[in-house]
């Protein structure tokens, strides 16, 4: 049995051709409430009245219904769809080494700003672990594959894997990090890099402290 005064808010909202329904101040005793082809059909039980929130009615008092918005989807592109767009490729006709020579000038301004000769070795460990190597000059100079050891490039991509290097006779190389022994050419000096050791994105090689291996692998 439904409440008298429930069933008369219902009647009035019908006559008027109305979709919203009045909510009672009082505790309605329906369980569940269907709309049939016939009219309104509800369960027995006892509900608590439940008040809403004044910003949420109109000015008869009445609550709208209204649908949740759909999420947003997201702008960002996922690391499948820009291997499908080839984001990261470089074209046949860019690769050529003397295109990047300004690359690595510009590289070789940023080091000297970074370093210092006053640095000592355990401060120059450590922002050799931060800085970017794009258009850093590199030679590989021991490697789990052969054929790379004596390659000298410049660095166009890094990964957290890889890095993508421009020769002089204008081949595009990946070389991987983990089981190579690396020499970077700066100003004054050369220094050996172990790519076990640069692991990490760019970004969060930048961002955090790495922690260097245990030990290192060739």
């Amino acid at each position: 049995i439904m409440s008298s005064a429930w069933k008369a808010q219902r009647r009035q909202a019908q006559d008027k051709g109305k979709k919203e329904v009045q909510v009672p101040e009082f505790p309605v005793l329906v369980h569940h409430i269907v709309e049939g082809d016939k009219g309104w059909f509800g369960t027995m039980g006892a509900l608590p009245h439940i008040p809403t929130k004044p910003s949420q009615k109109t000015a008869k008092g009445i609550v709208p219904l209204r649908k949740t918005p759909p999420p947003k989807k997201s702008k960002v592109l996922t690391a499948r769809e820009k291997r499908k767009l080839h984001v990261f490729d470089i074209p046949e006709e860019s690769r050529v080494y003397d295109l990047y020579l300004s690359l690595h000038t510009l590289w070789k301004r940023y080091v000297d700003d970074v370093l210092s000769p006053q640095d000592t070795m355990p401060t120059l460990v450590e922002k050799l672990k931060k800085i970017d190597f794009h258009g850093a000059q590199i030679r590989i100079t021991r490697s789990i594959c052969p054929s790379l050891v004596g390659t000298t490039g410049i660095v166009l991509i890094e990964t957290e894997n890889t890095y993508k290097i421009i020769t002089k006779d204008n081949r595009l190389l990946s070389v991987p990090k983990k089981g190579t022994v690396f020499t970077l050419f700066l100003a004054s000096q050369e220094v050996t890099l172990f790519g076990v050791n640069l692991c990490y994105k760019p970004a969060v090689r930048a961002a955090r402290r790495v922690k260097a291996p245990s030990s290192v692998e060739l």
